[in-house]
């Protein structure tokens, strides 16, 4: 990869001067999110750990970011470069980067402070773990709370353990049914995921994190612990706001995903049902039927024994009273499932599993497991 026109300003001297643990490689990418960027750095300065190093890539940005950050450069390392979009600006950082443990951070967001100190204690303690994230806290666009105001103990849902899968596994957990429980700016993994599958694929506009998510979950253990570990923001420029393109990223991964893993293709048409049906009940929820409908048809066309898309479909044509009833139905009893625990997961230590997550157990050791519905 060429990462264009580039300029770095010296090392921090912040990675270098901590002893004690593996040096972690903090990156954070931007694109005129000047007026969010500051509120990243400090939280990224603000680590219990202090052993890393702070890279931000400023993905030709006309917003002034240089010298927004410039009574900073002795505290990061920045690196501008034309506009590639966000996998060219990680990229960029990946190669700038001199850590064994890498780390990513959207400028829109903040860490919390625990959350560096947390994840290199797992991955030290778990040498067979290669990804590691967490949870995240959702703030709105004009939140300017610092990032320790939670707190110093790190904030985690009560009952709530750490989830793993094993190598394989955590790829049919989040291909087969596509289940992105990884938030970018809670990863943390080791240099040597992406020495093995590579960076992230630059022909991705969206989803190219769970492009790579998937290809690291091919190989190595993934793990999520149950801490609140990033606050992401919520403001009308995120990318994912925009329902059409991203539905449009997701199936263009897939095909990306099935032409890199042959072996995985007969499971495309299951898979693109389970995403179309996915879509048919977020566009039935936010009131959108006919959106609905078009979806799960979809969802029909490529798996007729998606037995789950039938009742969707017969909901997409009921009178609106009868939707919202169903709704208020469906929060009442998503509440009740968090009052109990929650649904079963995988557990550090035993426990037990979901019916389908046994099947993706199955392929954890190089035989593919046979999918469901």
């Amino acid at each position: 990869m060429k990462p264009g026109t580039a300029e770095s300003s010296p090392n921090s001297a912040a990675g270098a001067s901590a002893v004690g643990g593996p040096l972690v490689s903090f990156i954070i990418p931007t694109h005129n999110y000047g007026h969010y960027l500051l509120e990243a750095i400090e939280s990224a300065l603000a680590q219990t750990y202090d052993n890393f190093e702070l890279i931000v890539v400023d993905d030709g940005s006309t917003d002034g970011t240089r010298q927004l950050i410039e009574p900073l450069r002795d505290r990061l390392r920045y690196v501008r470069r034309n506009q590639g979009g966000p996998s060219a600006a990680r990229n960029t950082g990946i190669m700038a980067s001199r850590g064994q443990l890498i780390a990513f951070l959207d400028a829109d967001d903040v860490w919390l402070p625990h959350k560096t100190a947390l994840q290199v204690s797992y991955l030290v303690e778990h040498p067979e773990v290669g990804l590691v994230c967490g949870r995240t806290q959702a703030m709105e666009d004009n939140d300017r709370r610092r990032p320790g105001a939670t707190g110093d103990q790190p904030p985690r849902r009560a009952g709530e353990r750490v989830m793993q899968f094993a190598a394989g596994a955590a790829f049919t957990e989040l291909f087969l049914h596509h289940r992105n429980y990884v938030a970018t700016s809670t990863v943390m993994l080791r240099r040597k995921c992406l020495d093995l599958v590579g960076m992230f694929d630059e022909s991705l506009r969206r989803v190219e994190d769970f492009n790579l998510w998937l290809r690291v979950g091919r190989c190595f253990a993934l793990a999520r612990l149950p801490h609140a570990l990033a606050r992401h923001r919520r403001h009308g420029s995120n990318l994912a706001r925009d329902r059409d393109a991203m539905r449009r990223a997701v199936m263009a991964n897939l095909d990306h995903i099935c032409a890199l893993y042959p072996e995985v293709a007969a499971w495309r048409r299951r898979v693109a049902s389970r995403l179309f049906l996915k879509h048919g009940l977020q566009d039935l929820y936010e009131r959108r039927p006919g959106e609905a409908r078009s979806n799960v048809k979809a969802a029909i066309r490529h798996h007729p024994l998606n037995a789950a898309a039938y009742p969707l479909l017969l909901a997409s044509y009921c009178p609106a009273c009868w939707r919202e009833a169903a709704r208020t139905v469906s929060r009442l009893g998503r509440r009740v499932v968090r009052s109990c625990g929650g649904r079963a997961r995988v557990l550090i230590g035993g426990g037990t599993l979901k019916s389908r997550s046994r099947s993706a157990l199955s392929g954890a050791h190089g035989r593919e497991p046979t999918p469901r519905l």
